[in-house]
């Protein structure tokens, strides 16, 4: 009856994050610059002229899976970095390239 709950209880926290980051966690590409959100109102708009670096890095977890981060610096310094989701690595990959290339 314990390990029941126990195994409820965190299938439904892995349902809730899953769904949270289906809704709020959002990474648009477009030819000038890109969107992204991670939160409820977190969104920024960046564009590509505006950012001096990017590259895309790995991640090696515990669980021995593999996380890609996506890290970048704007002009004024400041450095932000967020996990790609894999669906995603084309658009990455078409960031990196037009920011590199600039």
């Amino acid at each position: 009856m314990l390990f029941t709950g126990a195994l409820t209880a965190l299938m439904l926290c892995i349902i809730i994050y899953s769904v949270y980051c289906c809704i709020f966690v959002k990474l648009h590409v477009f030819e000038d610059g890109f969107y992204y959100k991670n939160g409820f109102s977190k969104g920024k708009f960046f564009k590509y002229s505006e950012i001096i670096e990017a590259a895309e890095n790995q991640k090696h977890n515990p669980n021995g899976s593999t996380s890609y981060c996506f890290r970048f610096t704007t002009a004024d310094g400041t450095k932000y970095d967020f996990i790609c989701p894999m669906s995603q690595s084309d658009g990455i990959d078409y960031m990196i390239d037009t920011i590199n290339n600039q």
